[in-house]
């Protein structure tokens, strides 16, 4: 199988998983037995309502329609570019995701950037020092920061480095409308969420490119470069480690579901303003179709973060795309 026909395979893959992602969050979001309208109004003012007030503010949100009905408006408006209006508010569901959209991409941004530098780091550390105090010590580190939860994490620095020792604020982005944007200001207060979104993925990515290099440093290649004479450094760094990120990099489109799962939770601890922590708080009102945006833009980065990594793979091991033929 050619590259382009395993493209064309795993891309047809792409809506049909989407279509069917969307069919079970609009089932498992509708079928909450949370009243919106109780969210919106209150319970006392919801109960002060008269059973014909409450039918037509469900109307104006389109909930009595059947569900199968409901789908389908929702269907027919997203195939027009058109997410809806959120119930609570009245504003374009598309607006209301932009608006926060922008700051869960610096968020994820920044991880990454510290996910592929710290991995680096420690990768190539633990392979020129394999089986040394060190290396044992980066890996019972790395154990432990696998094994621990992302909000513990997050708790853990906050006071120590927000409460005991001031150095990063503990939330927020730094600015508001009313006062202007400082970029080095900005990064302080994105510093702390960015780093404890990245060190729980980082262990995963050392070990791999640990083992990678420690296969690379066995080739035959290497025993040559060593012979002409070159230093360890040199071979470790301009020889074996090329070699050994080649398959390091294309696992990395597989750190973006990690990203925008962690986010949610992330976002919520720092008061950070993106899209998981709106997730949230919609889920919290039941304002159902900023819901639907939200799961089908966090639904679209996670399939198409796994398809860029399949798709990379691919093209670095031929033997994943003919693996693919019956």
């Amino acid at each position: 199988m050619g590259l382009r026909s395993y493209l064309l395979r795993r891309g047809s893959q792409v809506l049909p998983l989407l279509f069917g992602i969307s069919i079970l969050a609009f089932l498992i979001i509708h079928l909450s037995p949370i009243d919106p309208v109780e969210l919106y109004l209150g319970k006392e003012e919801a109960g002060l309502l008269s059973p014909q007030d409450r039918a037509r503010l469900r109307a104006s949100w389109g909930l009595d329609k059947p569900l199968p009905v409901q789908y389908l408006v929702w269907l027919g408006q997203l195939l027009h570019g058109n997410l809806g209006r959120s119930q609570l508010t009245g504003e374009p569901v598309a607006e209301v995701i932009g608006e926060h959209l922008q700051a869960t991409l610096a968020l994820m941004g920044i991880s990454y950037l510290l996910i592929v530098v710290i991995s680096i780091y420690f990768g190539v550390v633990s392979a020129k020092k394999a089986g040394s105090l060190l290396d044992h010590a980066f890996t019972a580190l790395g154990f432990a920061l696998y094994a621990t939860p992302n909000f513990w994490l997050a708790l853990i620095l906050i006071y120590a480095f927000s409460l005991k020792l001031n150095i990063f604020p503990v939330c927020g982005t730094g600015y508001t409308r009313e006062a202007a944007f400082s970029l080095m200001g900005f990064l302080h207060h994105l510093a702390l969420p960015s780093l404890v979104l990245a060190l729980t993925t980082v262990p995963w990515y050392s070990r791999f490119l640990r083992s990678s290099l420690l296969e690379v440093l066995t080739s035959d290649f290497i025993l040559v470069a060593r012979a002409k004479g070159l230093t360890e450094r040199a071979v470790l760094l301009r020889h074996a480690l090329r070699n050994a990120l080649l398959p390091f990099l294309t696992l990395l489109g597989m750190a973006f579901p990690h990203l925008v799962g962690g986010s949610v939770v992330i976002e919520t601890i720092f008061a950070w303003p993106g899209v998981g922590r709106l997730l949230v708080e919609s889920a919290l009102r039941a304002d159902y179709p900023v819901l639907m945006g939200l799961v089908l833009l966090i639904s679209t980065f996670v399939v198409l973060g796994n398809l860029l990594a399949d798709v990379a793979y691919a093209v670095v091991d031929p033997r994943v795309r003919y693996g693919g033929e019956s």
